[in-house]
């Protein structure tokens, strides 16, 4: 019978084999755990142009309530996150962007437009909060449209 000093040793060893193989393996990508927001419509049509991802602006206040209820609990959904990455996401505060709120028209928060990577919009939800499943049904409505 081995003794406690060799059979801690052979554990030992075997641990830290196992910490190399398992530490050398290449694991897969993880999905992002967050939503990638832009916050300058220029730059989110340049990635759009350069990608062919369609937009989806989320025009937000400060003081919107149900804006606050979509980044609390609609963003974070796991299935919103993988779903935007087809997209390129921008979050606009119509307060301080007030002329990209003017020229698509936004009165009321949150609009969530979707628009082609040439900023065309082709739909959107206009002063409504959304859960993460009406959202996603908007999404997946309007990416076809978007991408055309």
């Amino acid at each position: 019978m081995k003794s406690f000093k060799q059979r801690a040793a052979l554990l030992s060893g075997l641990a830290m084999a196992t910490t190399l193989a398992v530490g050398s393996m290449t694991m897969p990508a993880r999905a992002a755990s967050t939503v990638k927001w832009e916050t300058s419509l220029a730059t989110a049509q340049q990635k759009a142009k350069a990608s062919g991802k369609p937009i989806l602006i989320d025009f937000y206040t400060s003081w919107c309530a149900p804006c606050k209820v979509m980044d609390k609990k609609t963003y974070p959904n796991a299935a919103v996150i993988k779903e935007s990455q087809k997209w390129i996401m921008l979050k606009i505060d119509a307060m301080k962007q007030e002329s990209v709120a003017a020229k698509y028209k936004v009165e009321g928060y949150p609009t969530i437009l979707f628009l082609k990577p040439n900023g065309q919009s082709v739909g959107g939800v206009r002063q409504k909060g959304l859960s993460a499943s009406a959202l996603l049904a908007q999404m997946r409505a309007n990416y076809s449209k978007a991408r055309k």
